[in-house]
């Protein structure tokens, strides 16, 4: 697995070495871990597996990261499953998922 170098000590995004595995998502997400954050989401190129992140060591997660989570990961089986997200990031990834064609999010815990 990964780890993407972050700005926010604490911080940090872990992409899995085999597909299907979930990216995994430490800390806060701001303006300063976008870059990380997009880099983790690119993926391999042609890649229509679906998105799978995990939350569940997010402690803020701004609007701008939400969108990008949602945004980049529907090109890739216009669907974004989330692992362990609090209440919060899940509604923001869920209006943020709102009118895109085909977009849906869906949770476990």
């Amino acid at each position: 697995m990964a780890v993407a170098e972050a700005l926010i000590p604490g911080s940090e995004v872990r992409v899995p070495d085999h597909p299907g595995a979930p990216i995994e998502l430490r800390g806060e997400f701001d303006l300063f871990e976008l870059r990380s954050l997009v880099a983790a989401l690119e993926g391999p190129a042609g890649s229509t597996d679906p998105v799978r992140i995990d939350l569940s060591g997010v402690t803020f997660l701004d609007v701008r990261c939400a969108r990008e989570l949602v945004v980049r990961s529907f090109p890739r089986g216009d669907r974004l499953t989330l692992g362990n997200a609090s209440r919060e990031a899940e509604r923001s990834l869920r209006a943020c998922a709102k009118g895109l064609p085909g977009g849906r999010v869906s949770s476990t815990k």
